[in-house]
């Protein structure tokens, strides 16, 4: 592992590196600072460009001229960068952006590791040892210049504060500093990145101690799935329904053993047949992942009859496919024949990481409209009475699904004065819930 050779494209001269980060440093200030960037959706969109852009140059260095991986990265910035501004035009102050935004440092980590190992690709194939390598690299590359950039900030807010302590004006410091800042963190990042691109020896360490952290656990979170499985016949689920976080509960377990699966299998010393009682463990587990995803899709699927669909819900609802193709193709792995332990999941791994991808953008994207059907979901189930009125939030409604919420609020009160509803159940207190969202807003835009 450590004396592994760097792989091809990282050796980089520290002039480069330097320039890249000056550049993203004098963009991010011009764009930022100078405040002519306004909205979040386009300002989320040019730090993307500029972190997207920026950190690919880095890592590819020359190799982003090699057969089009430039328009690779292109077009991932444009793809984060054209959701971002759909998001943000689309669900105004509330609602899809933050669903968005916690999901684009994944989209943005699938879409590099498939442009680092394109040029070293054959054809249109590419290597799985090459896209496994930076899987498991980037991110501590990326650990090491996060840590670097972090010392320099910690570094530069020391000479902030001594230099106030001299009396020097706090605000002469802030105004002077900003731009030392700004451009500073971006160098350093860069500096760290080429320090953890030329000592791989480095990176070797810390791969190898995460893999064999991996292999201490495995047995551990193993042992914890197929104990799971053997006993709910026995104690049942209500358990876990009444913890009201089965879904993600579940879901996490899951997404830790299959985790740790892929780090064993990529360990330098992989399980052989020595540890055939921990392979056969393991083996159980993952013929156990379909039935546990099985079951979270079950509490998924309550939650929603019990109370509507939610943005959330239907995110909760992409994860556990996700998940049951991973525990599909764990067990075809391991039913599977061949001369590699799990040899399979090689196979499954780089086209699920792809249609992970996809399937987020495709959420996220135009194309579909998580709040409206959430807010269509919610009115149904008042009106046709599988929801109390008593128990209806209707501030739920205008305030937490955005624009398709307050549609459907305001289409909801209109039919109410129209009246359209004459004959429901309770129709006075839902016009009392809508009449008390409608004064709050009024007081608010008041103020």
């Amino acid at each position: 592992m450590t004396g592994s050779p760097a792989p091809h494209g990282w050796s980089r001269s520290l002039g480069y590196c330097l320039l890249v980060g000056l550049l993203q440093g004098l963009l991010f200030q011009a764009a930022f600072s100078t405040g002519w960037v306004t909205e979040k959706g386009l300002g989320l969109a040019l730090y993307a460009a500029i972190v997207v852009v920026g950190g690919n140059l880095l890592l590819l260095g020359a190799a982003v001229l090699q057969r089009g991986t430039l328009w690779l990265v292109a077009g991932l910035v444009l793809l984060i960068g054209a959701i971002s501004l759909w998001a943000q035009a689309y669900t105004d102050e509330e609602g899809l952006w933050y669903y968005w935004l916690a999901c684009v440092p994944a989209l943005a980590y699938i879409g590099t590791v498939f442009t680092l190992a394109w040029p070293a690709g054959h054809g249109l194939r590419l290597r799985y040892q090459d896209l496994a390598r930076h899987a498991w690299d980037t991110p501590f590359i990326v650990l090491v210049a996060l840590f670097t950039m972090l010392l320099f900030w910690a570094l530069l807010y020391y000479c902030s504060l001594q230099l106030v302590r001299l009396g020097v004006s706090y605000t002469t410091v802030e105004v002077c500093m900003r731009p030392v800042e700004d451009i500073g963190c971006f160098l350093a990042f860069a500096f760290g990145l080429h320090m953890a691109q030329r000592h791989v020896r480095l990176i070797g360490l810390l791969r190898g101690l995460v893999l064999n952290l991996c292999r201490l656990l495995l047995p551990l979170v193993a042992s914890a799935v197929v104990l799971l499985t053997l006993l709910l016949p026995f104690i049942g689920v209500q358990a876990l329904w009444a913890s009201g976080q089965a879904t993600p509960l579940l879901l996490a377990l899951l997404g830790v053993e299959l985790l740790l699966v892929n780090g064993v299998l990529e360990h330098e010393r992989p399980w052989a047949a020595g540890f055939a009682p921990l392979r056969r463990l393991v083996e159980a587990s993952l013929l156990c992942l379909p039935l546990l995803v099985g079951l979270a899709a079950w509490a998924c699927g309550l939650r929603i009859e019990q109370y509507g669909v939610t943005p959330l819900r239907l995110l909760a609802l992409l994860m556990v496919v996700l998940m049951l193709l991973h525990g599909l193709a764990a067990a075809w792995a391991v039913w599977g024949a061949g001369s590699t332990w799990l040899g399979r999941l090689r196979a499954s791994n780089p086209g699920l990481a792809l249609f992970a991808g996809l399937a987020l953008v495709l959420f996220f994207s135009p194309l579909n409209d998580p709040f409206a059907l959430s807010a269509r979901s919610q009115v149904a189930r008042v009106l046709d009475g599988r929801q109390a009125i008593a128990d209806f939030d209707a501030g739920d409604l205008y305030w937490r699904l955005g624009k398709p919420g307050r549609e459907a609020f305001d289409a909801l009160q209109v039919r109410l004065e129209g009246g359209e509803l004459q004959g429901l159940p309770g129709r006075e207190l839902l016009r009392a819930k809508l009449a008390e969202v409608t004064a709050y807003r009024e007081r608010a835009e008041n103020r």
